[in-house]
């Protein structure tokens, strides 16, 4: 027994070792295929700009005591102020024409008053653009009552994060983010999650976890809030949830700022304990000690984009977390990697992937929200009032 033990325990290491190197092969793999975009993009026979957005999926009948939910990820660019009226234009137009139910912004722009009045914020001016998209939330990046987000920087216009749905929203929860001393990021960062009621039949419907986030860019802040902050208060949540509610999936959108060559805090959200250990990296290899252990047997979840892609980051040798099974689906190729920044590339910074798709359920749930599709929109032109050009927000829109 013990030498079968021991055996076990050593091909499981290999094992953890292999997918360790299947993750960051992927990783270099992905940074060349980039590099050889970019030279493609300084010459002359360069694909438009518009070609880096997919077309919009038709959306399918779902099928008898089965629902089609149709939600984005949603950067409102709050830096673009002077634009805002032309871009949310665009905006609406977009997500009218995509049958969108449900959309997690990020970048919020809000007024002094908007802790205590929800309708001075540009979710709700989005909303009202929206035939049907009737019920909003949105919480500051300073938090709100039972929250301890940060302060607002002097001179800063508050900002943070909403749900808009079609569906009725309620239960609402926040966590506050805030900097922390050494971070060279001072805006403070809110997560918002609300359940929304999703009919699917005449006097029934499932409810689900919805969760809107945005994390700061600088890199440290990022490993701490997640780590220390975020996936636990995520965790806490699924497991009350479940037993208090019989909510039992998470969909998790947002911009989590992560860049190529950073991955880590992703990694926190989207990976096993044991893959964590073999993987290492600085987000959790600096965690404090005995703290913040995530439970092997604990549902991760699942990333959209790189499951649909079939990459080794979105696959795991736990079981718990291979439970979503889809077909992949075809992918504009001159965008395999699914960047969604900036918009446009002319904006000259790096190409990345900060928007995102999380998924992920109980391990009892007896109802599982499964991806059907995952698509990258917003690469119109849209006309400002001085006649420039301009897009509807710098980052693309995740569509799934």
């Amino acid at each position: 027994l013990k030498r079968v033990s021991s055996s076990s325990a050593d091909a499981m290491s290999a094992l953890y070792s292999d997918w360790t190197i299947r993750i960051l092969a992927d990783r270099v793999d992905r940074a060349r295929r980039e590099e050889k975009r970019q030279r493609q993009l300084s010459s002359s026979t360069h694909k438009e700009e518009e070609e880096l957005c997919d077309s919009i999926p038709v959306r399918e009948s779902a099928a008898e005591g089965k629902v089609i939910l149709r939600a984005v990820s949603l950067n409102l660019w709050q830096p673009a102020a002077d634009s805002w009226p032309q871009r949310r234009k665009a905006m609406a137009q977009l997500l009218v024409d995509a049958d969108v139910d449900l959309i997690a912004c990020q970048e919020v722009r809000g007024g002094q008053k908007s802790i205590h009045n929800k309708d001075q914020n540009w979710a709700h001016d989005l909303a009202q653009e929206l035939p049907g998209m009737n019920h909003v939330e949105y919480v500051p990046g300073t938090g709100i009552a039972d929250t301890k987000g940060g302060r607002a920087p002097n001179g800063w216009t508050e900002e943070g994060v909403a749900i808009i749905s079609r569906f009725p929203l309620s239960d609402l929860r926040a966590v506050g983010m805030p900097p922390s001393g050494r971070s060279s990021d001072r805006n403070p960062r809110t997560t918002l999650a609300l359940t929304v009621q999703i009919p699917t039949g005449k006097h029934s419907t499932i409810a689900l976890r919805v969760i809107a986030s945005h994390l700061s860019y600088d890199r440290t802040q990022q490993c701490d809030a997640v780590r220390d902050t975020l996936k636990p208060w995520l965790d806490d949540l699924l497991m009350d949830d479940h037993s208090s509610r019989d909510v039992s999936n998470q969909l998790l959108l947002g911009d989590l700022n992560v860049y190529p060559d950073f991955e880590w805090p992703a990694d926190i959200l989207s990976k096993s304990q044991n893959l964590l250990d073999a993987l290492g990296g600085p987000c959790w290899s600096n965690r404090p000690p005995k703290q913040n252990q995530q439970k092997n047997d604990f549902p991760v979840f699942v990333d959209v984009w790189e499951h649909y892609s079939g990459r080794g980051d979105s696959i795991s040798p736990d079981s718990k977390t291979t439970s979503i099974q889809t077909s992949v689906q075809h992918f504009n190729s001159y965008n395999l990697d699914g960047w969604t920044f900036p918009n446009p590339e002319t904006l000259n910074l790096d190409a990345a992937r900060p928007d995102r798709v999380l998924l992920r359920a109980h391990p009892l749930a007896r109802h599982r929200l499964r991806p059907a599709t995952v698509s990258i929109l917003g690469c119109n032109t849209v006309i400002k009032a001085n006649e420039e050009t301009t897009r509807p927000s710098d980052h693309r829109i995740l569509l799934t």
